[in-house]
This record gives C-alpha cells, sequence and structure tokens, in this order.
C-alpha cells in the first residue's frame, strides 16, 4: 500500500527516484552510521556481511525478496538489523516459501538484534525447523533479541514461526499470526531460558501447541502475552508443555483456543503432568486454579478479526501483578533505563495505566504503586507516552536542519538534505505512523507533493504524494483526521485550502499514498482563515481551527475522516490587540477526559494568554506572561516530555537566541535557553523526529 517499493519498481517508485535529481541528500549515511540497505548494500545480506560487530544496518521500507534477502545469517556478530522506519507493516522481508528469514546459529548474545520487520511466508527445506527463524547453539547457545516484529504465514516442522534450541532470547512486542507448524505453529521452545512479553499469538495451527509448544527442560518466562483463536489438531491450542518442562505464565491471556479434546481449559493449555506450568494472574478460559486467575471473558475488541485489545468492562483491565513484569532489557522506550520495569504495550503505549472505573484486583508496585499492570499484551486506555520536541530549520539557500533536543539541551544535529527554494516546506506530521516525523514538501511551479520520511536527522526515503496546482490550492495544515479508521496505527493527513472559492479538502494519508479525500466544506476567502489543527473534543480526531478577523471570532469545525460532525463557536477577542499565536495541549488531562487542543493568544503589549478548551467551550484562562515583541513565537510544543505543551519563543536579534517557556496549565512553570542561530535561517517546524 506503501509506494516505497526498494525491489519492486513499480511506476511511482520510479518516479519518486527521478525526483532523487533535485530532492538529493548524497550518500546514505556519514561515518560511523548506520548501513543502509539498499543505498550502502544491494542486499540484506551483503549488509551484514558488511558489518563488524557494534553496526547497525538499517533497510529501507518495502517488500524484500530473493537471494541475499532471506535465510539470513548474522555469522555470530553482534550487530542490529533493523527496518529504517522501525514500522513492521512497512517493511517486509517475504521468503516466499524458499527458505527462512533469519538463521541465529553461531552463538550470538542479546547484543544481535532484529527488530521492526514482517517476516512472511517462511519455509525451511522439508522436515526442517523454524519457518521464520532458527535460533540454535553453535558449541554455546545462540540468544539474539528479537523485538517489535510480526511473524505471518511461515511454517515448519517445529516451529512455524520461530524454533528456539536451548536459548534465552529476549522476544518484545512481536505478532505471530497465521503461522503453522506440526509442533508449535508460533514459537517451538526446546531448552532453555527464553523470554516472551508483550507478544500476540492469532490463528496460529499445530497438531500440538497452536501457539507455543515447550519441551525437554525448557523453562521458559511467558508475561503480558496474548493467545486468542490459535487451533492444535491434537493437544494445546493456545500451549503445550512436555518432557519435563516448566513454563512461568504472568499476566497472559488465553482465550477462544481450540484443540481435539473438547476441553476449554485443555483448548488454552495442554501437556503432560510433570510439565505442568506455573500460571498465576492470567485470564485463562476454561479456568486455572492458581493466585490471581480468571475464566471470565477479556471482552476483546473484536476477535474474530484478530483485535485482542481489551474493551471497557474487561475484567482483564487493572488484574495483573506489576512484580511480574521483566526488566526493560531492550529498552523500549530508549530512555537507557534497562532495569525499569518494562514500560510500554505492543501499541507502544504506557504498560502502568490506571482505569478509573475498573476494579484494582491485581497488585501494584515495581515503580508503579497506583497504576496495576492489565493482563495480555494491550493496556486498556493508555496513552502514548509524551516525547520531546525537535527543531526544524530552513536557511534562505534551501537547506534544511535538524535539531535533535532534550529539553533544552540539543543533543544531535544533522540535515536531512538540500532542496531548491521552488519547493515550500509546508508541514510535519507522522505520515507513515512509524513514531518519527516526516516533512511535506510543495511545488510552487509544478504543484507536486512530495514527503521525506525522517529518522533522526536522517531522510530514510521519500514519496511523491500527488500533486495540486500552487496557483489554487494551498496547505493549510497537517493533522491526523481519521485517526485510525483507515489505517493500523495514527497518521498524518492533510488539509487542503482552494485560495479563490475557500473550499477545503483533505487528503487521508497512509505514508506516502493517498487513500482517501474529501471536503469538510468551505467557508469565504475574504472572511475566514485556517489558524491551526488540532484535537479540541478528544476523540483522537484532529479539528480545525478558523479565525475571523474583522470580527475576532474563534470558530471551530469538528471533523472525522473528511467530514464535519459539528461546529462551534470558541469566543472572541478584539482583533485590534489580540491575535491567535498558536494550537496547544497545555493542560494535559488536568481539566478534561482527554486530552484536548487549546488556544494561544497574544496581544500588541506582548501579553500571553492561554485559553483552555473542551470542545468549542472555554473551561479557563490565563496569562503564562508578558515579554517585549523583539520574542516572536515560533512554535508550540512539548518539549520537555511532561505532557504538557511548551512556547517556543525566537528573537529578532541578529543571534538569534531560541528561547523555551515551559508551562503547564496556563502558569510558567520554568524556562531555558536553546542556543541560537543566525537569522538567515528560520525555525520551520517542531516535531519529534528521533522518537524519543
Amino acid at each position: 500500500m506503501y509506494t516505497r517499493r526498494p525491489t519492486f519498481m513499480t511506476a511511482t517508485a520510479i518516479a519518486a527516484l527521478a525526483c532523487n535529481a533535485y530532492l538529493a541528500t548524497g550518500s546514505s549515511a556519514v561515518a560511523g552510521g548506520p548501513i543502509i540497505v539498499p543505498l550502502d548494500a544491494a542486499t540484506i545480506q551483503a549488509a551484514i556481511d558488511m558489518a563488524t560487530d557494534g553496526d547497525v544496518v538499517e533497510v529501507m521500507d518495502g517488500t524484500w525478496t530473493g537471494a541475499g534477502n532471506r535465510n539470513l545469517d548474522f555469522g555470530g556478530k553482534l550487530i542490529t538489523v533493523r527496518s529504517a522506519s522501525g514500522n513492521p507493516a512497512l517493511c517486509t522481508i517475504d521468503c516466499e516459501n524458499a527458505g527462512r528469514g533469519f538463521i541465529f546459529q553461531g552463538g550470538e548474545d542479546a547484543t544481535a538484534v532484529v527488530s521492526g520487520f514482517t517476516i512472511l511466508n517462511g519455509a525451511p527445506p522439508p522436515n526442517a525447523s523454524g519457518g521464520g527463524m532458527l535460533i540454535v547453539p553453535s558449541g554455546v547457545p545462540s540468544n539474539p533479541t528479537i523485538t517489535n516484529c510480526i511473524f505471518r504465514g511461515n511454517s515448519g516442522n517445529f516451529g512455524g514461526a520461530i524454533y528456539m534450541d536451548h536459548c534465552s532470547s529476549l522476544v518484545t512486542n512481536c505478532l505471530f499470526l497465521e503461522n503453522n507448524a506440526n509442533f508449535g505453529a508460533g514459537v517451538h521452545i526446546i531448552g532453555g531460558f527464553p523470554e516472551l512479553t508483550n507478544c500476540v499469538f492469532f490463528d496460529n495451527i499445530a497438531f500440538d501447541g497452536g501457539g507455543l509448544y515447550v519441551v525437554s527442560g525448557a523453562l521458559p518466562l511467558i508475561v503480558n502475552c496474548t493467545l486468542g483463536s490459535n487451533g492444535a489438531l491434537g493437544l494445546g491450542g493456545g500451549l503445550y508443555t512436555t518432557f519435563a518442562s516448566l513454563a512461568q505464565i504472568r499476566n497472559c491471556v488465553f482465550w477462544g483456543n481450540l484443540d481435539t479434546s473438547g476441553s476449554l481449559s485443555s483448548g488454552q493449555i495442554s501437556g503432560t503432568a510433570e510439565s505442568t506450568p506455573s500460571v498465576l494472574y492470567s485470564t485463562v478460559q476454561g479456568g486455572w486454579a492458581d493466585t490471581g486467575n480468571t475464566d471470565a471473558d477479556p471482552m476483546f475488541v473484536d476477535a474474530v478479526a484478530g483485535d485482542l485489545r481489551l474493551s471497557s468492562g474487561s475484567p482483564a483491565i487493572d488484574s495483573g501483578n506489576n512484580a511480574s513484569v521483566p526488566d526493560d532489557a531492550t529498552d523500549l522506550d530508549g530512555d537507557g533505563d534497562l532495569v525499569e520495569a518494562v514500560p510500554l504495550d505492543l501499541d507502544v503505549r504506557q504498560r502502568f495505566h490506571d482505569d478509573p472505573v475498573a476494579p484494582d484486583t491485581g497488585v501494584a508496585g515495581n515503580g508503579h504503586p497506583d497504576d496495576i499492570v492489565d493482563m495480555g499484551a494491550y493496556e486498556f486506555g493508555a496513552l502514548t507516552p509524551p516525547r520531546n520536541r525537535d527543531l526544524l530549520w530552513r536557511q534562505d539557500d534551501g537547506s534544511t536542519l535538524i535539531w535533535l533536543m532534550d529539553g533544552t539541551q540539543r543533543i544531535g544535529t544533522g540535515s536531512p538534505g538540500f532542496v531548491s527554494l521552488v519547493w515550500q516546506m509546508v508541514g510535519t506530521g507522522d505520515f507513515d505512523g512509524d513514531g518519527h516525523a516526516d516533512i511535506l514538501w510543495h511545488n510552487t511551479t509544478t504543484g507536486q507533493v512530495v514527503i521525506w520520511f525522517i529518522v533522526g536527522t536522517q531522510r530514510i526515503s521519500h514519496a511523491i504524494a500527488g500533486s495540486a496546482n500552487p496557483n489554487i490550492w494551498e496547505v493549510a495544515g497537517v493533522g491526523d483526521f481519521d485517526g485510525t479508521a483507515t489505517t493500523t496505527t495514527a497518521t498524518a493527513d492533510i488539509l487542503w485550502r482552494n485560495m479563490t472559492t475557500g473550499q477545503t479538502v483533505i487528503w487521508l494519508m497512509n505514508g506516502g499514498q493517498m487513500i482517501g479525500l474529501g471536503s469538510p466544506g468551505t467557508a469565504s476567502i475574504a472572511d475566514w482563515e485556517i489558524v491551526g489543527v488540532g484535537d479540541f473534543d478528544g476523540d483522537g480526531h484532529d479539528d480545525i481551527l478558523w479565525y475571523q478577523p474583522a470580527a475576532g471570532q474563534a470558530f471551530i469545525w469538528f471533523v472525522e475522516g473528511v467530514q464535519r460532525v459539528g461546529f462551534g463557536s470558541a469566543g472572541s477577542a478584539n482583533p485590534n490587540i489580540w491575535t491567535i499565536q498558536g494550537i496547544g495541549n497545555f493542560d494535559g488531562q488536568a481539566t478534561t477526559s482527554a486530552p484536548t487542543a487549546d488556544i494561544l493568544w497574544r496581544n500588541n503589549s506582548g501579553q500571553v494568554v492561554i485559553w483552555l478548551m473542551n470542545g468549542a467551550t472555554r473551561i479557563g484562562f490565563g496569562s503564562p506572561g508578558n515579554v517585549g515583541l523583539v520574542w516572536q513565537i515560533a512554535d508550540v510544543g512539548d518539549f520537555d516530555a511532561d505532557g504538557f505543551d511548551d512556547i517556543l519563543w525566537r528573537n529578532t536579534n541578529p543571534a538569534g537566541l531560541v528561547f523555551a517557556w515551559f508551562i503547564e496549565g496556563t502558569s510558567r512553570v520554568g524556562a531555558g535557553s536553546l542556543g541560537g542561530v543566525s537569522q538567515d535561517w528560520q525555525i520551520v517546524g517542531s516535531e519529534d523526529f528521533d522518537g524519543e
């Protein structure tokens, strides 16, 4: 569904490569940077062969097939192989039933990492094991780390998706879908001490152990995993254990799995008597007698379609045991803390989150005295953790620059590329749902629309999203108008306005592809201007803020997809004195049940006022301060990752000093300097480019 295809060269992809002639960034990476496929090596295996211990191999998004892109062998190297976007839905290794995805047989340790791929259609030679991935010892165990991957449609004798032989691998935040095997369609574990956290097993089929098969004295730890709708033609639709194995199951959900025993509980978990697993604080259909367990329906959102998230009212909410959540050894949140409890769920949302209406039937603690972990891979109602904003600059000659920020401290700087001034930088947003903001361009001559996909300070790829007559249409904003209704993750969409008629049009985007469009309405060009985009009613869909300069009136269109579903006046302020300077969530959730956008005003004396909003209703207001007009508001964003948006200032003096006010509600709670740069550089946006 994306146009970025490094192996299948569609017409759009060919056009995108042609576009490189004037959107060039030069070489793929600076010295010491990642080895990028296909810029530095034609295939993934070629890049692995180039790497040495400690290197990173980044694979551009697309579908990778053929020799050199399957049966990938680290050869004992302690390296990371990851997708450039970090989104497994966008980067697929399709084995075409002609081999495995990855092979670990060189004694690799936990610093050998695979992250961010879909591994599809893996199939070893007849009667062999590990269709998607094979992990076997070579004198010493091989213990790679596998995180943020999807294993789909793989097959093998033992272990359709993964075969683990006496390893201690960490498998975190992975999906196992539609795999098949004789024993252990999802994962087959023979001996060893592997750990599986935040994983989902759905629609996998085996003779024994549809989801998992544990054998030969294995002692796996299985935490916060969800197994649903897996099947066994023999026993253990969810899990089968045998030969003196002891699986430790904590905070998990086993529901809707089937075998041929006719027993609900055996359909979930089965095995030989000496291998009875330890199951605590888990949901097991048919029941499992031990501490904290329940056989109450977990109330999946849509079990038939494979959406195994919990619905409101699920008895699995706030019912796990915090002490069972393991250390964050894979550093899911990228904060460098490897001994904190795993902080994120499979949706990369807060792992510890309290549902105020759910009874607290679990056990708090482990650094979270007030929030109890849910059972299963997903945390109900959890929020995406706040992240620092970075600064995007453009120079008068067309150069671009990104400052990676940690609060007021600049921790990195780099340019994603140079582009002619015929290209206008018209917006930023996460178009591909990878957790990194991207850059939107509009050509003022041809009307072509291009997206640069960014990770950190690097442009990893780009796509041509379409075109719009630059003499008529202007980009009026970037926002997520459809929520997750048309994409699997929240992605940015494009708001256009016809500068002749006043008509608005929304392009619904999925990566670089427009997947829908429509008009929420028309407003007079002479009377109304669009001043911002934000979610004012907390429904997960961004809305449109209008301003009428003649009357000073602020007006909101509430939008879902491309439809205007409501509207309302937010109030007015004297237009001879006050202007709207930005939109942000200044009060977090302090005054509303969900994060909502607020309005930032400034008067002609320099005073700043914030209107706290709930929908179109102003529920509070106040001034965080006053500053001379030599200081201009450059942007609004959360620069200290506290969940409250802040105000970014820039001084008009030659040094171009940049300063941040840290805001909570309507109060300024701190401030700091970010440095300065000459006035031939302009701040054109602030977003989270490095995903931290």
